[in-house]
């Protein structure tokens, strides 16, 4: 017996060579539907979101205790059909052919194409994350329903990149810290160490370079080290699971005894190494740097650096710039990665605001798709007094 579906496919157009998005950028797709026969749609929809988990269980003697905890960053929906039938607090976009009607819900035999564009909201979000206990998300599905069907669904995912790292001053400024031990047992005397770097925010597989001003006032030569360390941290309530892991370990030139010298070395990052990752309150990936001396059968004396380590896709930016500390105005920068060249229709929520009632601005978003009532989408709504955001 023949499919009615015989294929529904999902694609969506990427706008930088690295296929990444960040907040604010559109995303521009078709969902395609091949069918057999004519056919009655109840509903079809394309739907992005951006949300995190976390799951991990423990061990102990018999039991297993598991934990989880998940976290949204947005859900915006579009229908291309909808029999009507809403929740009662929905706003969600209704969108249209290019002859500006809606689509119609009895469909003829053949490859039908359903175009669609959806606005990244604007906002603090993280990176996409996969990790040992955790992921961090973000998604497109479409979503076919028919009466006395099963619905059919197709989901991929894109790549979001967080620009909020970049707008923060002290990735720029540099770095100090010192410290001091005094030696017992085995060795004698005292040995202070102090270091400093250029800044605290790197790109992956850029160079790090470090001073260390090191006097040893010790009965021992010493070696200062460096050593790169990583830490993933999963969060559900009160409990964290923490995994963590050297990344490299470098050994410089001892310093003579009773010497004062400054030690310079420079360090190579990973091109590969898991950027850094923030504003999400239940995964984190840290990175410290640790400048120590190797002190035998002696707790070493160390200075602690903490590092952001960005995505390499910034290497154009020039952090040092004063727009990189004060903020971005997106649209004079439209090389940068993970930015459209375009101006946005504006809101979050991936549509329009009204300029007049029942009117929408008439400007033209990616891909040639008229962001206008008459030729685009307009806006479905069952309960005039609530915000038109997203759908739930």
């Amino acid at each position: 017996m023949q499919k009615t579906v015989r294929k529904m496919s999902l694609s969506y157009d990427p706008i930088n060579e690295d296929n990444t998005f960040s907040s604010g950028d559109f995303i521009t797709g078709r969902v395609t539907l091949e069918l057999s026969k004519v056919t009655t749609i109840s509903s079809l929809s394309i739907k992005a979101k951006g949300e995190a988990d976390v799951h991990w269980t423990e061990k102990s003697g018999d039991d297993d205790t598991s934990y989880s905890a998940h976290e949204r960053y947005f859900k915006l929906k579009q229908f291309f059909i909808h029999n009507g039938k809403g929740k009662g607090q929905e706003y969600e976009l209704l969108l249209m052919g290019q002859s500006g009607e809606t689509y119609p819900s009895v469909v003829a035999p053949g490859t039908h194409v359903y175009p669609f564009i959806i606005q990244i909201p604007e906002g603090n979000m993280p990176s996409s994350f996969k990790g040992l206990h955790g992921k961090i998300v973000y998604t497109l599905e479409a979503k076919l329903s028919r009466a006395m069907r099963l619905n059919k669904t197709e989901r991929t995912e894109f790549t979001f990149h967080s620009k909020a790292e970049r707008m923060v001053p002290h990735l720029v400024e540099p770095w100090s810290g010192s410290v001091e031990k005094k030696m017992k047992l085995f060795t004698s005397g005292h040995v202070s160490m102090s270091v400093t770097i250029e800044k605290t925010g790197y790109m992956q597989g850029e160079q790090l370079k470090v001073l260390a001003e090191i006097e040893n006032n010790s009965s021992r030569a010493l070696a200062p080290k460096f050593a790169l360390d990583q830490r993933y941290s999963f969060i559900a309530g009160t409990s964290t699971n923490n995994v963590s892991k050297r990344i490299f370990k470098v050994v410089g030139q001892r310093v003579p005894s009773s010497t004062r010298q400054s030690v310079t070395e420079v360090l190579s990052l990973p091109p590969d190494l898991t950027a850094s990752l923030f504003h999400c309150s239940i995964i984190k990936v840290e990175y410290t740097l640790q400048v120590y001396m190797d002190v035998p059968y002696a707790k070493d004396p160390t200075v602690k650096v903490p590092l952001v380590i960005l995505p390499n896709t910034w290497g154009i930016v020039n952090m040092t710039q004063p727009s990189m500390l004060m903020g971005f105005e997106p649209y004079e920068n439209n090389n940068q990665a993970g930015w459209n060249s375009y101006p946005p229709p504006t809101a979050s929520g991936g549509y329009l605001p009204q300029t007049a009632p029942g009117g929408y601005s008439s400007k033209t978003a990616p891909g040639g798709y008229p962001l206008q009532t008459a030729s685009g989408m307009y806006l479905l709504q069952t309960d005039p007094g609530a915000p038109a955001t997203e759908a739930k």
